[in-house]
Parts: C-alpha cells; sequence; structure tokens
C-alpha cells in the first residue's frame, strides 16, 4: 500500500493556526507522486478545517473515496465529504454526513504501571479528578449520595499545564485516585467523549460513560457493553442508585477482571504507539472495500 501525504501548509488557516501534524509514519510506503498512490493523508487535524476546505486540496476531486483524514476535535460539525475520516469524538448521527467515519480513541498517556490493586483494596467506589461541566458536576453530585466518592474539580485541563509543577501535581493526584477507586467516571467532555475514558482503561479500571450517542471505536471487535457501564444522561440524577446497585451485585474480582479485559483491548486496538500499523491496517481494509 503507497500513500502520498500533503505538505502541512496545503491549506493554510487564515488565522494563522497550526493544528497539530499527522507525521507520515503509517506503516506503508510513501511516495511523492500523487499518480503512484493508493491513498491520499491529510497530515493536519481536521477539526480546525471544513469540508469546503478538502475541496481545494489538489487532488481530492475524482479522488474523494482514497483521502484520509484524523480530527481529533470535541466539534460535531458534520464534514460532509465521504472520505475515511478517523474521528475521536464520534456521534452515531455523524454517519449520515460523513458516511466514511471511523471512531477513534484519543492519544492518551498509558498508566499501566499503576493498574495494580493497592495491598489494602479499594479505598472508593467511584472518582472524578478533572475539568467539570454541568453534565460531570450532577453526576458527581449524583454519586456522593450512594457512593463513596474521590473527586476535584480543577479549573484548567492537567494536559495543558502538564508540564508545570501545578500540572504535576494534578496528574499525580488523579492517578492516584484512580487507582484506588473500583469505577472512574467518564462523562462527556466539550465533546463526546473523555481522555479521562481512554485513561483508565490504561490503569485496567472500569469506566462509567455518561454520553448520549457516542460511538465507541472498534465496537466491531470490543464487547463495550458487557465491560463499562454506561448511564444515559436523562439518569444524571440516579447516577448514585445506579452505580450502588451496580457495584452490589458485581464484586471486586469481577470489576478486576472487566479492567484487566480493558487494559488488554486497550493494549490491542487504542494504544497510540500501535497507531502506524492499526490505521495502515484500517485504510487498507477502507480501500479494499471502496475499491476491490
Amino acid at each position: 500500500m503507497i500513500g502520498f501525504c500533503y505538505p502541512p501548509d496545503a491549506i493554510p488557516l487564515p488565522d494563522g493556526r497550526k493544528p497539530c501534524t499527522w507525521p507520515p509514519s503509517l506503516d506503508c510506503r510513501w511516495t511523492d507522486d500523487p499518480k503512484a498512490a493508493d491513498f491520499f493523508l491529510f497530515p493536519m487535524d481536521a477539526s480546525f478545517y471544513s469540508g469546503d476546505d478538502f475541496h481545494r486540496l489538489p487532488y481530492f476531486s475524482g479522488n474523494e473515496l482514497r483521502h484520509v483524514f484524523v480530527h481529533t476535535g470535541d466539534t460535531a460539525a458534520p464534514l460532509g465529504i465521504p472520505s475515511l475520516i478517523f474521528r475521536c469524538s464520534t456521534h452515531h448521527d455523524q454517519f449520515k454526513t460523513d458516511p466514511g467515519t471511523f471512531p477513534w480513541p484519543y492519544p492518551v498517556e498509558d498508566f499501566g504501571n499503576e493498574a495494580s490493586i493497592p495491598a489494602e483494596g479499594f479505598s472508593f467506589d467511584l472518582c472524578f479528578h478533572g475539568f467539570p461541566n454541568s453534565i460531570r458536576a450532577a453526576a458527581v453530585a449524583a454519586a456522593k449520595t450512594a457512593l463513596n466518592v474521590s473527586f476535584e474539580f480543577r479549573p484548567t485541563f492537567w494536559g495543558f499545564i502538564g508540564e508545570t509543577d501545578a500540572g504535576k501535581i494534578q496528574r499525580a493526584e488523579m492517578v492516584s485516585a484512580m487507582r484506588k477507586s473500583r469505577l472512574a467516571l467518564a462523562p462527556r467532555g466539550g465533546g463526546m467523549s473523555s481522555y479521562r475514558f481512554y485513561e483508565a482503561l490504561t490503569m485496567a479500571r472500569v469506566p462509567v460513560l455518561i454520553a448520549d450517542g457516542h460511538v465507541l471505536p472498534f465496537g466491531h471487535v470490543i464487547p463495550w457493553d458487557d465491560i463499562i457501564v454506561r448511564i444515559a444522561q436523562r439518569d444524571l440524577a440516579r447516577t448514585g442508585s445506579i452505580l450502588r446497585a451496580f457495584l452490589d451485585s458485581h464484586g471486586d474480582r469481577e470489576l478486576i477482571e472487566r479492567g484487566r479485559a480493558l487494559r488488554a483491548a486497550w493494549g490491542k486496538y487504542l494504544d497510540r504507539r500501535r497507531w502506524p500499523v492499526i490505521m495502515a491496517e484500517q485504510i487498507g481494509n477502507w480501500l479494499e472495500v471502496k475499491h476491490g
């Protein structure tokens, strides 16, 4: 499989922003000759652009189904193109306008070295340390009525200040709380998903997903609904009672086994260190279906 990678400035942004670049590290061969390419990779984060922008790419017209984009933003705005789009925040309605959408994970840090169960056992039923929004605040408030919860709302996402002293403290507190907790609360953030969901997987903790309509990645091979907990947004006020009933019927041994299964699934399909291989496989599958 041979790919052609556009230069980062193929579509300049008028306000001078510099979206993150996806380097051509895919497990494939690369060419400078677009006529020799099986697919075309746009290396900038697609969330900074509109679908109309991509029609300005010199090889897009006539090759729409051979173009590949990566969208890591929270925005739900459709691109309205038939190309393959690896999207980190996917709602089921997006398949109507962007039929080539492939749900994709966030590129989180691997906290596997913190995945062991504390010798003294779990200290908390549930944890959430992070940036608040209305859904997260309501879920935590409801959970506190029935569960032992470790929570801390922070005014700044620690990923933005990770190298500062404050960022390192926030990170350590979040990791410590999750390690001591049976469940990790992972309500939607600005988009459909959250980094917390995938961070929980790396730590072998069962996430509690609250995000109506969210489509998780690799659902055709990962039995998500058998190993995570979902709560509908209409049931936010019942978060505490729902999770209390769940924990009363699922012992720590089962939670630990679920956590191990989640950690294994993350390592096989979602770990960003394997993205060059995994993404190339999906591009190959896409091209085979669309072009035979």
